[in-house]
């Protein structure tokens, strides 16, 4: 009975005992894992490209005694300028902002006056990768709205090119960075444990504006569009993350 009783209890001490050591190996891996060493890391890659996109801000402004007649004012013009690039494939028309408000009156004495003025103000804004076509367009419509401002972009097209180049080259910047800090620790691996991947752009240029005085001296003579010169925009991609050294 001894013998027997003793022969049943060995196949479970045995399994217990297996158990038991794989845990501890299992507990020593993990702690070996959690305890490597890990390093910050961030790469970049940019380019500097020419902006290829025109946006021509159109405004005219109305003042009056009757906000329903400067209001119509306003939207003539705007109606007018909309009609004109209709058709015109080299454009890209859209209404901008447009406000009416009152503005009180003050004597000389600065006595508050009954007579109450309205102000109506509305803008037109004009894209185009054509940069001649977009001044032809704004001289021949100068009679109806004022040039206000000019700002410049890069195409989506153009940016998601340029992004689609230097991708690979803050990859391969961030595993060279990688390499060569493992080694300088004395590691011959590395483990990704995440990275992050943001884009980003920068304005180089400045913008040109135009203030009300200049708007008016516009409307006041036979306009003249500006040459038109894009500036620079940098497209910079960048990569952050954490590496595990073993």
């Amino acid at each position: 009975m001894k013998i027997r009783h003793l022969a049943f209890l060995l196949p479970a001490l045995f399994a217990t005992q297996l158990s038991f050591a794989q845990q501890s190996e299992g507990s020593v891996a993990s702690h070996s894992a959690d305890s490597r060493p890990v390093i910050n890391l961030s790469a970049d890659a940019y380019r500097e490209v020419q902006q290829d996109r025109v946006m021509l801000t159109l405004s005219r402004e109305e003042r009056g005694e009757e906000a329903k007649a400067v209001a119509d004012k306003v939207n003539q013009a705007i109606n007018a300028v909309m009609e004109s690039g209709k058709g015109n494939d080299k454009l890209e028309l859209k209404t901008g902002s447009y406000n009416l408000w009152p503005q009180q009156e003050y004597d000389a004495e600065g006595k508050r006056i009954a007579k109450t003025t309205y102000v109506a103000r509305g803008e037109v804004i004009v894209s185009s990768v054509d940069m001649v076509e977009a001044t032809r367009f704004i001289e021949a419509v100068s009679e109806q709205m004022n040039l206000s401002n000019i700002a410049f972009e890069l195409t989506s097209e153009v940016r998601r090119n340029i992004e689609n180049e230097i991708r690979a080259e803050a990859i391969q910047t961030f595993q060279e960075k990688a390499r060569a800090v493992s080694r300088e620790f004395g590691f011959d691996n590395y483990d990704i444990k995440y990275v992050q991947l943001r884009d980003s752009t920068n304005n180089m240029s400045p913008v040109p504006r135009f203030s009300m005085a200049q708007a008016e001296m516009a409307q006041s003579a036979k306009f003249s569009g500006p040459e038109l010169e894009a500036g620079k925009e940098r497209v910079t991609i960048s990569l952050t993350g954490e590496i595990a050294l073993y």
